[in-house]
């Protein structure tokens, strides 16, 4: 049961022209997903995703003793979705060193996070553990559906819930000068 929320950044890039600019992907009115504009030029894209939203209580200890488990052979992933939680390094195999990111998470100790994204109609991963992103190649013809779901990294036991866990965008703080002495005489 994937829920939507605000933040990911979809873009569409041409294969054909090398730029950096990107087409970005529009909301579909009233579903979850997105769709592109209607008139896209057809032909052979990349969809790259990015979202930035840290979080703060998502990975906890009950993460760190799911890929323990994992790791150590006592339970399975469920899915691909619950397998790329917990892989933390993102090297396809669940391990000690899975283990050690999850709970240097849980702890504190890493503060960013890492979001990877999982398109269900091609049952594949979006992560590029090379490059560290969400990129999928597409063809755009029709009408083309992208349906993806979200996975915090680490969080295997996927209890992220946007309204308890998003961080707030740490603003700097409002200077507070202190008042100057007037001298009036």
């Amino acid at each position: 049961d994937t829920m939507w929320f605000e933040g990911p950044s979809m873009k569409l890039h041409r294969k054909d022209i090398d730029d950096e600019v990107g087409i970005d992907l529009i909301d579909k009115d009233g579903h979850p997903g997105h769709k592109h504009k209607p008139d896209m030029d057809k032909g052979s894209y990349e969809l790259r995703v990015e979202h930035n939203q840290d979080t703060d209580g998502a990975v906890n200890i009950d993460d760190v003793m799911g890929v323990l488990s994992i790791s150590r052979g006592m339970s399975q992933t469920t899915s691909n979705e619950h397998k790329l939680a917990a892989d933390w390094n993102g090297d396809g195999i669940i391990n000690i060193d899975d283990v050690m990111g999850v709970l240097s998470r849980s702890r504190g100790m890493e503060r960013d996070d890492e979001w990877r994204f999982y398109d269900k109609s091609s049952n594949k991963s979006l992560w590029d553990s090379t490059t560290k992103t969400n990129k999928m190649d597409i063809e755009l013809d029709e009408e083309n559906d992208i349906e993806l779901s979200a996975i915090l990294r680490g969080d295997v036991n996927a209890s992220y819930n946007a309204d308890q866990h998003d961080r707030a965008v740490s603003s700097a703080p409002t200077p507070n000068p202190a008042p100057l002495p007037l001298n009036n005489d």
